[in-house]
């Protein structure tokens, strides 16, 4: 006999018992009805029985909550709160990861063992954003993202193409794949701590000259 679902149970887990109106046209109640569920023979389906109307998922998550004392109701709260700060959190260390890993392939110049990211000698700008600026002073760019104010000094502020640390854990991550210069890297000059529009002075064919006199020179 071909399986048929009865209406009343197409679009339910549970079925409120009517001899008139079975879950299936397939199975006899007597052989189908067993441990407080009916279950189709022919299909595996199987249907919870109920002794009064039958009960959405709605209700039974409405009559769960009605249960619950208001501290069991806090501590849901709090654990589904904890739970999106810890999804967010993960979602930015992504970001900063593959900001990084996007850098290492736009910055990396050279063939094999000489492979190395090609420095600028400037600057790197996201150490000027101020992060800690009221948010009436962001702005929005052009791919829809919100931006802090530059500044001229160091703020504190990380670039995740150097190092940065990992929202989540707090440790110290060091991809080192940022073209721009950083405090601590060779070519870094004090006055970029307070002016990062500073450009350092270019040398002339006639300063080469001399400084490669002064370091053959005998004192």
């Amino acid at each position: 006999m071909l399986y048929t679902m009865a209406p009343a149970a197409q679009s339910s887990l549970f079925w409120a018992f009517n001899e008139n109106n079975t879950p299936c046209r397939c199975c006899n109640p007597s052989e189908a009805i067993e441990y407080g569920m009916w279950t189709c023979s022919a299909s595996g389906c199987y249907w919870i029985i109920s002794d009064g109307p039958v009960a959405s998922w709605a209700d039974i998550a409405e009559e769960d909550e009605a249960r619950l004392t208001d501290a069991q109701i806090k501590a849901k709260a709090a654990a589904a709160a904890e739970e999106t700060r810890l999804r967010i959190l993960t979602a930015e260390a992504s970001r900063m990861f593959n900001y990084a890993e996007e850098q290492k392939i736009l910055n990396m110049k050279g063939k094999g063992q000489k492979r190395a990211i090609g420095k600028v000698n400037e600057p790197c700008r996201w150490l000027y954003c101020d992060e800690k600026a009221h948010a009436s002073q962001w702005t929005v760019n052009a791919k829809g993202e919100r931006c802090a104010p530059v500044r001229m000094a160091l703020t504190g502020a990380e670039c995740w193409a150097h190092e940065y640390h990992h929202p989540k854990t707090k440790a110290l991550a060091k991809p080192h794949t940022c073209k721009r210069l950083h405090p601590g890297e060779a070519g870094w000059l004090d006055i970029w701590n307070t002016n990062r529009t500073h450009k350092p002075s270019v040398p002339t064919k006639t300063d080469n000259f001399f400084a490669a006199r002064l370091k053959t020179q005998a004192w």
